[in-house]
């Protein structure tokens, strides 16, 4: 579930080894993100797979979009609300 808050790093790491063994075992690989900020947004679609070649970091909406649109900041501790919704939510569907 692309958030668009990864580290540039964990995007080049990902692509440069995880990517390589998903695609030499054809593991299917699905990327999807948010489409907007509402509970009943679409999920998108970034790139379903057996042999991907790149990691999409982002989306149409992003975690950071509804954080900043509400003036908060991502939590460290505790249920981690943000994170259920932008992530936990988008895989369940």
């Amino acid at each position: 579930m692309a958030t668009g808050s990864e580290w540039p790093q964990t995007r080049m790491l990902v692509e440069e080894f995880m990517l390589l063994r998903l695609r030499e075992h054809g593991v299917r690989f699905v990327q999807l993100s948010r489409s907007g900020q509402l509970k009943m947004a679409a999920n998108t679609i970034l790139d379903d797979s057996r042999r991907p070649q790149r990691l999409f970091a982002r989306g149409p909406w992003t975690l950071w979009d509804e954080l900043e649109s509400v003036g908060t900041v991502p939590t460290q501790v505790g249920t981690r609300k943000c994170s259920l919704r932008a992530k936990g939510k988008v895989g369940d569907r």
